[in-house]
């Protein structure tokens, strides 16, 4: 059977005002969007374009999934830049 999305996809019925620790309010949209909203506000990459520049400019580019999986790997595994340094040396030393 194939999915389908209601005139209501992606809307709260109650408008993010669930009550507490109710299984819905992790999946609410709205939450969502105030969650992502706050962290873009903080300063922190939500993984999309804050079009709300301060300055009036628009915002950065968003990342793509692959790119931010990668800097947030290279930022936990320091060790990361001289494995991927070796690697490059053999493979020039071969080719």
């Amino acid at each position: 059977m194939k999915p389908f999305r209601t005139i209501l996809h992606g809307t709260c019925l109650v408008d993010g005002r669930h009550p507490e620790g109710s299984k819905l309010a992790r999946e609410c949209p709205v939450l969502r969007r105030q969650k992502r909203h706050v962290q873009a506000q903080a300063g922190s990459d939500v993984g999309f374009p804050v079009r709300d520049a301060p300055n009036g400019q628009p915002g950065p580019k968003a990342a793509s999934p692959r790119a931010a999986r990668q800097r947030r790997y290279r930022a936990k595994h320091p060790e990361y830049q001289q494995r991927e340094a070796d690697r490059l040396k053999t493979r020039r030393t071969q080719g």
